[in-house]
Formats: C-alpha cells, sequence, structure tokens
C-alpha cells in the first residue's frame, strides 16, 4: 500500500523553524497563542490535507499511527468541557487513545495494527488495537456530530445537539445501563454561554473552529472507515 507521511522533510521542517520565527507571520502568531478548538481543527487538517493530496493522486493514505494519537489527544479537552454527562465517554476515550499511542511504540501506521489484529483473530477482542482505534473513531464522530448538530439547531441548544449526537453515534453500541447514566447526565450539560467560557471562544470564533473540525475530521473518519472496509470488517459494532 503506498503511504504519505506525515513528517515533512529536512527542508520542510527548516523552512517551518525559519517561519516560526518571524513574528510578522500571522499564521504562526495564531497558532502559538491558538485556543484548545483552534488548535483541535488545526491538527486535524493537517491529516485531512494529507489524505486529499494522497487522493488527488489516487494514492491510499496509511496514516501514521503516532501522529494520528497525539492530535486525538487534543479531543480529550472537549469532552471535559461537556461535564459529567461525558464523563464515560472522556474516560473510554482517553484510555483507548493512550492504548493506541502505546501500540505506536511497535506499529507504524493504522493499518499495520488492524493487519496484525486480522492475523491473529482478534479484531472485534475486547482491548484490542484494532478495537480501541474503532472507539477512538466513534469519539471523534460523537463530537463532529455534537458540532454540527449544535450549529444547525435553531437555538443552538447544547443539550439538544448532544442528545442527538450521541444517540446516533455510540448509543447503539452502549448497554442499557450506560444509555441510561448519559441520557440522566445531559441534564448537567453547560449551557451555551459556559461552554463557549470553557473552551475560550466567541459565538463566531467557535461557529469558525467547529466547522473547520466537522469538515476536516470527517475525512479521517472516512479513511479510518476505508481502512476497515478494505480488510472485509464490518462497520456496525
Amino acid at each position: 500500500m503506498a503511504l504519505l507521511s506525515y513528517f515533512t522533510s529536512n527542508r520542510d521542517r527548516e523552512n517551518v523553524r525559519s517561519r516560526k520565527m518571524n513574528n510578522d507571520d500571522d499564521d504562526y502568531k495564531d497558532a502559538a497563542t491558538g485556543t484548545p478548538l483552534s488548535t483541535i481543527a488545526q491538527a486535524f487538517e493537517e491529516i485531512s490535507d494529507l489524505i486529499k493530496k494522497g487522493n488527488d493522486k489516487g494514492i491510499s493514505v496509511d496514516l501514521y499511527l503516532k501522529p494520528f494519537c497525539e492530535a486525538c489527544s487534543l479531543v480529550s479537552v472537549l469532552f471535559g468541557c461537556l461535564g459529567i454527562a461525558f464523563k464515560f465517554a472522556e474516560m473510554e476515550y482517553t484510555a483507548k487513545v493512550r492504548d493506541l499511542l502505546d501500540a505506536s511504540k511497535h506499529f507504524g501506521t493504522l493499518s499495520s495494527v488492524v493487519d496484525f489484529d486480522l492475523q491473529n483473530n482478534t479484531v472485534k477482542s475486547p482491548g484490542s488495537h484494532t478495537r480501541n482505534l474503532r472507539r477512538v473513531r466513534q469519539g471523534l464522530d460523537l463530537i463532529r456530530e455534537l458540532f454540527q448538530n449544535f450549529l444547525s439547531a435553531e437555538n443552538h441548544s447544547l443539550k439538544k445537539a448532544a442528545t442527538t449526537a450521541y444517540q446516533q453515534v455510540c448509543a447503539p453500541y452502549h448497554t442499557w445501563a450506560v444509555r441510561t447514566a448519559v441520557s440522566a447526565g445531559m441534564c448537567t450539560l453547560p449551557t451555551r454561554e459556559q461552554l463557549l467560557v470553557n473552551l475560550n471562544e466567541t459565538d463566531k470564533s467557535a461557529e469558525k473552529e467547529m466547522r473547520r473540525y466537522i469538515k476536516a475530521s470527517l475525512a479521517v473518519i472516512e479513511n479510518i472507515d476505508t481502512l476497515y472496509i478494505s480488510r472485509g470488517i464490518k462497520l456496525d459494532w
């Protein structure tokens, strides 16, 4: 399978360092003082740009595991901003990302993780890296759906957006006890204003960064789904 590396060439890295030293470079100023949401959006845009470049050239992009995990780890702060209602999702997501990050010491790419479990017939085994990757993918999709619902709702109701997102993405795979606990916890979600404060965003900036994440994360999610499908692994679990 053809690969595209996350890592830039030596010349690219020198160019980046030079640009970072230029105080007149607005892009790098923003990156240095960015909010958690803008940092997350930028990280996933970098990944989605690589995927798009590969797709444009007809190349199947095999994402490197460690940089992928590092980007995913940034998303944990979003679950934290949602409070008790998403505490279970936060704990599960964080544990899965940590497992995959540890696995990156032995596996270079996402496909190598999946292929290993396929060879050992452990794709859906509890604790397997492929199963954990599937759960991380759901976590990314949960936040994406939440943002999408939040921005499209007439009254921008966080409770409605979060409830719908959970029902669409995670509820089908959770036990009755977990679903009940999450449902009860929805009443403890922060208000729209509190969420913006937690994210250090304004109405305008939050919408901009959420839309960036929505678009970029979808490309990453689709890349993971394509990997599973290419290996004959169904997505209904």
